[in-house]
This record gives structure tokens, sequence and C-alpha cells, in this order.
């Protein structure tokens, strides 16, 4: 760990590594403020306490994520290659932090007071403009009359639970290497399947 770092950022660095190999509940904040070499009272400060540490983590991601969409959503006019790319973005964004679905996932479940923040700045904006696109592309005839709101719940659903199952599914016969493996295929795989999905018929 490279001391030099801002101090709270070390905090949510070393945080994060932890929480993702033990759990929220098997580590205490000493833990964290021996491996980020800050005392428990440094933590409390920036923090308050172990929750909000962990909110922090989560609102980091989603920091990164919503400005990672926001620049690619604003590149292309097609909606069929909007989605396409809003696809591409997610997977690449969760493959760079693979824990961060199971993270924020257990983020959401807690009682957590931040879940109006975290959908008004973060997920409202970039949802919106997805469910904006399909309804573009129902008008224009590039899809057919699905709801826009449960299409974008299932795009999430079927990008999510390919990390936040890997617990599950890397333990299966033959998947020790299931994210390494399906890297490469997993963001093409999702495009076609949703978009053969909501087309008319069309082939690609």
């Amino acid at each position: 760990m490279d001391n030099t770092i801002n101090p709270k950022l070390r905090i949510l660095e070393i945080a994060e590594q932890l929480f993702a190999s033990k759990g929220f509940d098997g580590v205490t904040v000493r833990d964290i403020a021996e491996q980020a070499h800050v005392n428990v009272a440094m933590i409390n400060y920036y923090f308050r306490n172990k929750d909000d540490l962990y909110r922090g983590i989560v609102e980091s991601y989603l920091e990164g994520l919503s400005s990672e969409l926001d620049k690619v959503l604003r590149q292309e006019t097609d909606p069929r290659m909007r989605i396409k790319l809003f696809i591409n973005c997610y997977i690449d964004f969760l493959f760079s932090k693979p824990k961060s679905p199971q993270l924020m996932l257990r983020a959401q479940f807690q009682n957590d007071t931040r879940i109006d923040r975290f959908v008004s700045d973060y997920f409202a904006k970039n949802l919106i403009r997805v469910e904006n696109t399909i309804q573009e592309g129902i008008k224009e005839g590039y899809f057919i009359p699905v709801d826009p709101k449960l299409t974008v719940i299932s795009l999430l659903g079927m990008i999510l639970w390919f990390f936040a199952g890997a617990p599950i599914f890397s333990r299966l016969p033959g998947m020790e290497d299931y994210l390494e493996c399906y890297k490469e295929k997993f963001a093409q795989h999702t495009w076609e399947l949703f978009i053969k999905g909501i087309s008319p018929g069309e082939s690609l």
C-alpha cells in the first residue's frame, strides 16, 4: 500500500479489498485502520462508522460508472448503437471492479438511508436516458413496442447477475475461470440476445 495516497482514498481502497474478501460482517474498523496505516479516529473522521464507510465505497462505484456512462451515451444517435455502447461500457466497468455488484446489492438490502441519493444522483439520469433510447427506437421502428421501464430492468438484470452470481457459477464444474473465460464474449452475447429480443424480426 502506497502511504503517499490521500488517507481517505487509502482507507477506501483497503476497505474495498477487505469487504470483498471477508464480507461486511467479517471486517472490523480496526482491521481497516491497521492495513491502511491510519488510526481508527481518522476513519471515524471521514466516515463516522463502518456502515458509512461501506456506503462510501458503493458511492464511489456509482460515481465512476455514472461518469463513464454519461460519456458514452452522448456519442451515438442511433438508438441501437447507443444501447450497445451502454452494454459495453457497463460490462467493461464491472469487469474492472468485479466485486462491485455484490457490494452494491448488499448496500441496497441494508437499512441504507442514502438510497434516495444513490438513485437521484447516479441511477436516475443514466437509466432514464436508456429508457428514452428504447422509446426512441420504438418510435423509429427499430424496436417492438415493449415497456421501456421493464426493458431497462431486464437489461440490467442480464448484466448484473453475471457478476453477482460469480461466487456460485465459478464453483460449477469446469467454471473455475468463469469471469476471465467469458470476458471477451459476454458483452457481444448480451447485446445480441437483448437486441434480437426487442427488434421486429430483423437479423443482425
